[in-house]
């Protein structure tokens, strides 16, 4: 144990020597050394990330990238290694690369000057990626309001340190506002100055109590205040669940020469697994995934550059109820949140301020690795017959979906994914992936039936490729994990099925 330590002694003391011959400029040196370290030690984030300072230094940007994207198979939580991979793509002008890398750092620190200076970073990347495009202008407008929010609380002195740790450095707490303990009135012409002079973005209320929520927003309206300018913090749905979105990301961003994206819905999630693929792809499908943000999330990782280049075909997955289906009008339309960050747009969803503060929340409490602990947790289960009322619940849910005003709007968004796809020259493929008994018996034909009329309109106009395995025989119960997701098996058999049967 002794011997054991003292090696770690001269390992500690040798990268010592490392960062400080860097700080004096003495690069060679400090590579020499870092030469005969990895000879003992192969596998050291800290060491690639001090090899990467050196290439960077030395403005040698593809070696540091490399060094860096080599340091993330060792460690994809790093923070030193994102954060110095954001500024690699930023000095090569790779922004989106530059902002996901900063982005995926800033969730890896607590350290306050750290997030402060991200946050800086992002919103110089994004007015770069914007700049000189009016309409895409206002987009800068809202990545300016999406640091340092300013809020006016609403509440006693309780009420407001309850809830001050979500309002610390993303927000500026512009004033405190006890009304109870105030002797505040609407007709108050004082108080009706003060508000209009203050330059604030929401007034958030943190009463509990209905009537005094009530009497407070009669107070905010009758002095000027518009409706949605007010956020009742504690009526929000704060509840959440773990999302990928961030774990996608990394993917995204460690993978070279990316020939295939699957995206769509937790069906493709689970199912499609790329190890069994001959091309080198990334899957950006999550659960409860719409139209609309497979096709956001698709363009804003389609802007990196090793996918930009390569990439050939694209799998969407559809369920027969896609076209009916609007994440951001559902029960579940605070799930959002996972994108807001980077995608910036919160759809047919109005409350950006819940959307954030939940995705804050989030943040601070699930960890990165959390979704990858689930995803093999589930994918290692064979489904059961409790599964059916679940099975039976959703088929019958999602076949009364028939909803026109949703239906033309992601026909237009169908239209113009195909479309980019082709423009781009890669070839579209879209999956419907396999369900399990339990969920096809209840489903409606009628349902099939609109699916493929909207489909078939399309298949007039754009050549692409559709798979449909919703009630294949090749599925039984073993591979499943509930009533519509493929476990482990499933997906070896789906994605050997696809790589077989896919017009490459």
């Amino acid at each position: 144990m002794k011997k054991k330590s003292n090696i770690q002694g001269k390992l500690n003391g040798l990268k010592d020597r490392i960062k400080l011959l860097i700080e004096q400029g003495l690069l060679e040196q400090a590579m020499g050394i870092i030469i005969q370290y990895e000879k003992v030690v192969p596998r050291d984030v800290e060491i690639h990330s001090m090899k990467a300072v050196i290439y960077m230094m030395s403005n040698k940007l593809v070696e540091a990238e490399r060094t860096l994207k080599e340091g993330l198979m060792i460690d994809k939580y790093n923070f030193d290694i994102l954060y110095n991979l954001g500024y690699v793509y930023s000095l090569s002008g790779r922004y989106y690369e530059a902002m996901t890398s900063y982005y995926l750092a800033k969730l890896e620190t607590k350290d306050l000057l750290s997030i402060e200076d991200i946050q800086q970073e992002i919103m110089k990347i994004s007015c770069k990626i914007n700049n000189g495009c009016e309409a895409q202008n206002k987009r800068i407008e809202k990545f300016r309001l999406s640091f340092k929010t300013k809020v006016i609380l609403v509440g006693n002195k309780d009420q407001v340190n309850e809830v001050r740790e979500e309002f610390d450095h993303d927000f500026v707490i512009v004033r405190c506002i006890d009304f109870l303990n105030s002797e505040i009135k609407a007709t108050d012409i004082n108080f009706r100055k003060e508000l209009k002079n203050l330059d604030f973005d929401y007034i958030v209320l943190l009463s509990k109590e209905d009537e005094e929520i009530q009497r407070h927003k009669e107070i905010l309206n009758r002095v000027g205040i518009l409706e949605k300018k007010i956020f009742e913090y504690h009526k929000f749905n704060f509840n959440f669940v773990i999302e990928g979105f961030d774990y996608k990301l990394l993917q995204s961003l460690k993978n070279d020469k990316v020939e295939l994206i699957t995206t769509g819905l937790s069906y493709a999630e689970v199912g499609v697994d790329g190890k069994f693929l001959e091309r080198n792809s990334i899957n950006i499908a999550l659960s409860s995934q719409d139209l609309f943000y497979d096709f956001e999330f698709f363009k804003f990782v389609y802007n990196f550059k090793y996918i930009k280049e390569n990439l050939k075909y694209a799998i969407i997955n559809l369920g027969y109820y896609s076209f009916d289906y609007d994440l951001s009008r559902t029960f579940e339309r605070t799930r959002i949140h996972r994108y807001y960050p980077l995608l910036k747009t919160t759809h047919n969803y109005d409350n950006e301020l819940g959307i954030r503060l939940i995705n804050k929340m989030y943040h601070r409490e699930v960890s990165s690795k959390a979704y990858l602990s689930s995803r093999i947790f589930k994918s290692n289960k064979v489904l059961d017959s409790s599964c059916s009322e679940k099975g039976k619940k959703y088929a019958m849910y999602h076949s009364r979906m028939n909803r026109p005003k949703i239906v033309n709007e992601n026909k237009k968004i169908f239209d113009e994914f195909i479309n980019f796809l082709i423009n781009n020259n890669v070839k579209p493929i879209i999956l419907v992936c396999p369900v399990s008994q339990y969920y096809y018996k209840y489903s409606s034909s009628d349902l099939k039936g609109r699916f493929y009329k909207i489909i078939n309109e399309f298949k007039r106009r754009y050549d692409f490729q559709i798979i449909d395995l919703f009630k294949s025989s090749m599925f039984n119960d073993e591979d499943f994990w509930d009533d519509s997701h493929l476990n482990n098996e499933g997906a070896k058999k789906l994605t050997i099925f696809l790589e077989e049967n896919i017009e490459w």
